[in-house]
């Protein structure tokens, strides 16, 4: 009796409804409209936007989401189109004929090629089974639920092994992979420090659709005075919540690039230094006059740097015309070295402690000699 009545309520299970009418698309939509018009209604309609009516909503959301699942799919979404039916509620071959039991389950039923005898629904529409008689045993009760539940799993979705449509979870998004990113800076800026913001774009697979989500993330960077180039700071993963769905966004590294200048060089053993280099001419170094250079720098200040005669006297003598004629070839250029001058404290600051400490600025001389061949 029990089996007879579970399997007459299988009778008033109704097939899946119209998945084109749900997702408000015409059946000649393509993947493409199908997932668009899928991504629009889910927004409207997901649980996390409606929440004085939760429950409808999650019923809502599911049907979307299963239309969606049946309409992307080309093999589904041909069998949808010939049966009017959910593909899960189509069994694999139908059922047989007398002979064949329940050919839609694997086997038919358990110890018989044909159901058992004294099982007849004829009165219900689709369900008229007759059933020959055989001197083998019928299934046992244990058996007769595996066999209501294979036919309750073929009307309602599922299959044996699997869960029902309304137990499905969203699959876990991918695995987060880093994004890199790169933030060109000028020397004065490293000097200073500053904030800036950066916008990234990260494209996060949604875990209902399947699809890929383009979301744009703004990040706020700070650089602390001295950063080096090829400085590398790092941010974390977070979450992201786009119209009532939440997205995971992968951990970011950004790197720090430092600009050319157009005169100034960073150096020593933690770049703190700078490094400026004066060309003079050979009749200023013979002058024996007093030149004075003023060095721009990149805290908006200026260093003065003063070379007297005396700081010329070596680098005249280098320049006698034996020497040079010794160390140069023709049609050579020759870089003699005049002199070099530290400014104390006006190089790149450094973090120490609680405080900024800074490297030096150096001032170099040097003379660019070049002799023509003969003509």
């Amino acid at each position: 009796m029990r089996l007879h009545l579970l399997l007459l309520s299988l009778a008033l299970v109704q097939g899946a409804g119209d998945y084109y009418k749900l997702l408000q698309v015409p059946r000649t939509a393509s993947e493409r409209d199908i997932s668009k018009a899928f991504r629009r209604l889910a927004r409207t309609h997901h649980p996390d936007k409606n929440p004085s009516n939760r429950e409808k909503a999650e019923q809502k959301f599911k049907e979307l989401t299963r239309a969606h699942e049946v309409l992307k799919d080309p093999q589904k979404r041909q069998i949808y189109d010939a049966t009017g039916r959910d593909p899960d509620e189509v069994p694999p071959t139908g059922f047989g004929g007398p002979s064949s039991g329940f050919s839609g389950f694997p086997g038919g039923f358990p110890g018989s090629q044909a159901p058992p005898p004294g099982f007849s629904f004829g009165g219900t529409p689709g369900f008229d089974f007759p059933f020959q008689s055989s001197p083998r045993r019928g299934p046992t009760p244990g058996q007769q639920n595996d066999i209501l539940d294979e036919l309750l799993g073929a009307f309602l979705g599922r299959r044996r092994g699997q869960t029902s449509f309304t137990e499905r979870q969203a699959p876990p998004q991918e695995p987060e992979k880093e994004v890199f990113h790169e933030m060109h800076l000028t020397l004065d800026q490293l000097y200073a420090g500053a904030r800036r913001k950066i916008r990234v774009v990260h494209q996060v697979p949604n875990s209902w659709t399947g699809a890929y989500e383009t979301l744009k993330e703004v990040y706020s960077v700070r650089i602390s005075p001295g950063y080096r180039n090829g400085t590398k700071l790092r941010f974390k993963g977070r979450t992201r919540e786009v119209n009532g769905m939440q997205f995971r966004l992968p951990p970011v590294t950004i790197t720090i690039h430092e600009k050319p200048h157009p005169f100034l060089v960073r150096t020593g053993k933690n770049h703190e230094d700078l490094l400026y280099v004066c060309n003079l001419t050979v009749d200023k170094v013979l002058s024996g006059r007093t030149l004075r250079l003023r060095v721009p720098l990149p805290c908006g200040k200026t260093a003065e740097v003063r070379l007297k005669p005396k700081d010329l006297e070596a680098a005249a003598r280098r320049l006698s015309a034996r020497e040079m004629e010794a160390q140069m070839h023709w049609n050579a250029i020759s870089r003699v070295f005049v002199a070099e001058k530290k400014l104390v404290g006006m190089g790149m600051p450094r973090a120490r402690g609680l405080g900024l400490q800074y490297g030096d600025l150096l001032v170099r001389f040097e003379v660019i000699v070049s002799k023509a061949a003969p003509a």
